[in-house]
């Protein structure tokens, strides 16, 4: 288990968790001032909601503070999944690597990393119900009161107010029951909480507790079948694990729910008050921007403010005879109505979840585009909308959980970019508008069959490369070639299609297209060998998600082979390519942003249209051509909109 450990920590540390969100930024039409490069660990124990929600807020004010892959910062988020060896483990490998500073989110992986602190490494730390268990006092800095390199804050679910709402809308309630982990600081606090308000409610508690979340159904499913009236979800990470199958045995014993998780409201759960996660975790962030900035920790206090917020199921209210008072049900963020439909109350700052698929060079480019088209809306990240970006860093079982997350987090808008990512949301969104960015064929996914006729919830813009004008400028260039060639994805839908269209095209105007298929970076060279071998006039590479991270291997064949390059990227001109006919991605960013904004002012995705991108770009790498001997036309030279030396 030990030698399994290692290795799974390993991994996690290679890979970021396999959940490493890359944020960028950028300096253009307004930026955000660029801040000194800084490395930040951002560690939790476990994937529940509370702890992602807080993670993206974290990483959300880190960013909007200038702390960006752009501006050459490295943040890094690490998750154990809820094994307490793992994070142990982590924790001392995070401790002992070159971070600037560490973000805890949860209680148990602050201790975890407190623990293992030797070095002294700043330390902000979140989502904890009492700091006292990290040996942490609210309050100024007092010597002995915590550590000199630590702050945080503080985040205490108020249970008193949820028992008066309990008593307020069941006063015929007089038993209640609950399950805790006692090995969590948090859930044993709560624990002890719980029976010292209800005895002063004249409430009778009835509690039962495990040390994992497999334990803990089996301790609730004792809980319920005494007789209790009521079901109470403690602040508790087993329980929140485990949250979902004991709804669902609640139900069917008929056991009603209250408690502490908002997202439970959707499950039956009557009344739930719980935190604002994602704004919890930007507060922290902040405070982890002011340590990034020079801030010693003990200048800053540890306070304990935490942003709450009612959900509410009056349709579960309806069935159990519970009453839930009105000044609840209108200040409630989610309402379950009593004929089951689902009212959400935005919050003043809406948040746009943006979803990438992988580090392509692209991604930057988009994301700058969506950050500075959401300016020029006047809703610019950190004041009109909160903007939060995760990466799946190619892995499709990442981008998945990611989609799930990202929907049951309840933005109210998320953008994608890249075919990948629209494909999942497909799969699994079925309530949040969505828009999408840098699909080359969108209908080949199945989100519609026309720009005007599509998915209700999704609009967007593609990423369809002009394809018609990179033919016109090979024919013109090369009036001889007859053979192009180019590398695709077979298991690309979007690389499929675009390798079919440039046949098609070049086949209209007298030419053909060889193409070879590589599924992975590695086989590029080997394909791009085997269409040289063919014969081929002109390499026209088209863009994909393999071809992206690939392209310079291209170049290198190309170069060897004395070959012309053509390239569908801008980066590509500095990559091997002699010319290149580029969408422009940060365009294609604005234009995104540009649809995004008029859904958070009202407009219904299923109005808007699919556009494709406005322009193209044609660059030149002068020095490129003349090794070559390549001379452009008049004609085509004074489309040039870049010349390369």
């Amino acid at each position: 288990m030990r030698g399994w450990r290692g290795l799974l920590v390993g991994m996690l540390l290679i890979a970021a968790a396999g959940a490493a969100l890359l944020l960028t930024d950028r300096s253009g039409r307004r930026a955000v001032q660029a801040a000194t490069a800084r490395r930040v660990a951002i560690i939790q124990a476990s994937s529940i909601p509370a702890f992602d929600l807080s993670a993206r807020g974290v990483i959300a004010a880190l960013e909007a503070a200038g702390y960006t892959s752009a501006g050459g910062s490295e943040l890094r988020r690490f998750n154990a999944e809820a094994d307490l060896g793992t994070l142990n483990q982590l924790c001392s490998e995070v401790a002992n690597a070159p971070f600037d500073l560490v973000v805890t989110i949860g209680t148990t992986s602050g201790q975890a990393f407190m623990r293992a602190n030797k070095r002294s490494l700043p330390h902000v730390f979140g989502v904890v119900a009492d700091p006292a268990s990290l040996g942490v006092a609210l309050g100024e800095w007092r010597e002995g009161a915590r550590p000199p390199n630590v702050t945080g804050m503080g985040a205490l679910i108020d249970l008193p107010q949820l028992l008066d709402a309990l008593r307020a809308s069941a006063p015929h309630v007089r038993t209640i029951g609950t399950m805790w982990n006692p090995s969590e600081a948090n859930a044993d606090l709560y624990a002890k909480r719980l029976l010292a308000e209800a005895d002063r409610r004249g409430l009778k508690v009835i509690s039962a507790s495990a040390s994992d979340a497999a334990g803990i159904l089996e301790a609730a499913t004792g809980v319920m079948a005494q007789p209790i009236d009521c079901l109470v979800f403690l602040p508790d990470t087993s329980v929140t694990i485990a949250s979902p199958t004991i709804l669902q045995a609640a139900q069917k014993r008929k056991v009603p729910v209250i408690g502490t998780f908002p997202e439970s409201v959707d499950g039956g759960s009557i009344l739930n008050l719980g935190m604002d996660w994602a704004g919890i975790g930007t507060q922290v962030g902040e405070v982890a921007a002011r340590v990034l900035g020079g801030t010693p920790p003990s200048e800053i206090p540890v306070v304990d403010r935490p942003k709450m917020a009612w959900t509410v199921n009056l349709a579960s209210a309806a069935a159990f005879g519970w009453s839930v008072p009105q000044s609840i049900v209108d200040g409630a963020t989610i309402v379950i109505a009593a004929d089951g439909s689902r009212r959400e109350k935005r919050l003043s700052t809406p948040r746009v979840q943006v979803i990438a698929y992988s580090n392509a060079a692209f991604t930057d480019e988009v994301l700058a585009g969506i950050r500075d088209g959401f300016i020029e809306q006047k809703l610019a990240p950190g004041e009109g909308i909160e903007l939060s970006v995760v990466n799946a860093q190619g892995d499709m079982s990442t981008l998945n959980q990611l989609v799930v997350d990202s929907v049951a987090s309840q933005p109210a808008v998320i953008m994608s970019i890249s075919t990948p990512s629209l494909q999942a949301l497909l799969k699994r969104n079925d309530r949040i508008p969505c828009v999408f960015t840098t699909v080359f064929d969108p209908y080949v996914t199945g989100v519609g069959t026309e720009p005007t006729k599509h998915h209700p919830l999704f609009t967007g813009v593609t990423s369809h490369s002009d394809f018609p004008r990179l033919i016109e400028v090979v024919r013109a260039t090369w009036p001889g070639a007859k053979r192009l060639g180019t590398v695709y994805c077979p298991s690309e839908d979007n690389s499929v299609a675009a390798r079919d269209e440039l046949a098609t095209l070049a086949k209209a105007a007298g030419m053909d297209l060889i193409s070879s298929p590589a599924e992975r970076g590695s086989d590029m060279a080997t394909a791009a060998e085997a269409v040289i071998s063919q014969g081929i006039d002109v390499f026209t590479q088209i863009s994909d998600n393999i071809a992206s991270g690939s392209f310079p291997v291209v170049g290198t064949v190309c170069d060897r082979a004395r070959l012309p390059l053509v390239g569908t990227l801008t980066r590509f001109i500095n990559e091997g390519a002699v010319i290149v006919v580029a969408r422009d991605y940060h365009l294609i960013g604005v234009q995104g942003a540009e649809k995004a904004a008029s859904i958070l002012r009202g407009a219904d995705p299923a109005t808007i249209p699919i556009e494709d991108p406005r322009t193209s770009l044609l660059l030149l790498n002068e020095g490129r051509a003349k090794q070559l001997g390549v001379t452009l036309p008049a004609s085509i030279e004074r489309q040039l909109d870049r010349r390369v030396p």
